[in-house]
């Protein structure tokens, strides 16, 4: 071949090679554009899911700090539970904790009420210390309970200390 016609035939090939190439880098480039929007929207839903349990946690831990008093603010939380995950397995460790808490504000009920009805009879009045032993103190609504029965305790002492002296 001469190498006129040889440049002519390298030309033709690379613009046919060309025109080939062409046609399927932007097949190629969608594909990685929509692989990218894909794994772009799964981050974005995992993210969003993550802020959602972190709010979640914060308004429990709100809700825990409060004590058992605004049992508005646990009603509150279970509504909101309730409707993001009905089956209660997205969710398991804040149900875990509000159930526990549930638990812990309706122990402090039936222990206010005994204290209610036990005002007086010391021996009772022990029983419920020991009752209050094996819960948190430190935290309301116990901390209060347990002023009040440290005061009743008191006055059983000192009435137990007068009978002595009589």
């Amino acid at each position: 071949l001469p190498p006129a016609a040889a440049r002519a035939f390298a030309r033709r090939a690379v613009a046919a090679d060309g025109a080939r190439g062409a046609g399927t880098r932007p097949i190629w480039l969608w594909r990685a554009l929509l692989l990218l929007l894909v794994l772009g929207g799964v981050l974005g839903l995992l993210w969003f899911e993550q802020q959602r349990a972190q709010d979640l946690r914060a308004q429990l831990d709100g809700a825990l700090a409060a004590g058992c008093t605004p049992a508005d603010a646990l009603n509150a939380l279970e509504q909101r539970l309730l409707a993001l995950d009905p089956l209660e397995s997205k969710y398991p460790e804040i149900w875990r904790r509000l159930t526990a808490e549930r638990e812990r504000c309706s122990a402090a009920e039936r222990l206010a009420a005994a204290l209610d009805t036990g005002s007086g009879d010391c021996a009772r009045l022990e029983s419920l210390r020991a009752a209050l032993a094996s819960r948190d103190a430190g935290r309301p609504p116990f901390a209060a309970l347990a002023e009040r029965l440290d005061a009743e305790l008191a006055a059983c002492r000192m009435a137990r200390g007068l009978e002595e002296r009589l």
